[in-house]
């Protein structure tokens, strides 16, 4: 199921994951040890871009939700058509009490590629920044976490597996802190660095909190002989297995 790889010529400047929005979507699973990270205190930064300039519904972009019996936590990235905004929304250790943040952002400007993070800090609040600017409502975390494995998706709603992204993703990072606007700016005013996502400002690094988490689409992270993509944990001291169902990666569209 998960081997539908394009290994063309598509290894340009910059590469980028494409979603078809019918039954396409990737997934890193994430065991216990890694999912502490992500569970509470993270920032999450990505690339995003929709395939038409016609958006008619909503969509997810990134999607993650914790696995063991009795861990029913999720949290969410996604576009909400009818308001225009970009969300993040975040359940409670028991998956309930959903609480959702917001960021205005016309779906004229998402014709474009869209830099967007998401600060979550435990205790505090959930923001959403947009090519570096914070814009809408920030919610109140819900609550933390406790220990459990965690699948995180790219494009689908998680295990539902019925609401698909068509469009572009790349460039995923994750810290394993809450960064604040002048971090995210600092992230932003980076540019699209060519699949080298440790060209981010030293101001970044001197947040005290580790790139926990990164995955670009290049020749660099292809394994040519499984079909798959690797994802990199801690500083490039972990991989992990980006699985592609029906995804395929290709030369970044303008």
């Amino acid at each position: 199921m998960f081997n539908m790889y394009d290994a063309a010529n598509v290894w340009a400047n910059d590469s980028a994951v494409f979603f078809d929005g019918v039954n396409d979507f990737a997934l890193i699973e994430l065991p216990q040890a890694q999912n502490t990270k992500l569970r509470n205190n993270f920032t999450l930064s990505l690339w995003v871009k929709p395939r038409t300039t016609t958006i008619d519904a909503d969509f997810i972009i990134w999607y993650h939700e914790e696995t063991s019996p009795g861990n029913n936590a999720f949290q969410y990235l996604w576009y909400d058509e009818s308001e225009e905004k970009i969300k993040f929304t975040r359940t409670d250790a028991d998956g309930n009490n959903a609480a959702t943040s917001d960021h205005s952002y016309a779906k004229t400007k998402f014709s474009a590629w869209t830099h967007v993070a998401v600060s979550v800090d435990a205790g505090g609040l959930m923001r959403i920044f947009a090519h570096g600017a914070e814009d809408g409502t920030a919610a109140d975390n819900p609550g933390d976490w406790t220990a459990s494995p965690s699948n995180m998706y790219y494009g689908v709603n998680g295990a539902a597996n019925d609401n698909f992204f068509n469009g572009y993703i790349n460039n995923v990072a994750i810290w394993d802190g809450p960064f604040g606007g002048a971090q995210i700016l600092d992230v932003f005013n980076a540019g699209k660095p060519k699949n080298e996502l440790y060209s981010y400002p030293s101001s970044v690094y001197a947040s005290n909190f580790t790139l926990f988490f990164y995955h670009v689409s290049n020749e660099k992270t292809f394994i040519s002989d499984t079909g798959y993509q690797v994802a990199t944990f801690g500083e490039g001291v972990e991989t992990a297995r980006v699985a592609f169902s029906g995804a395929i990666v290709v030369s970044k569209p303008a």
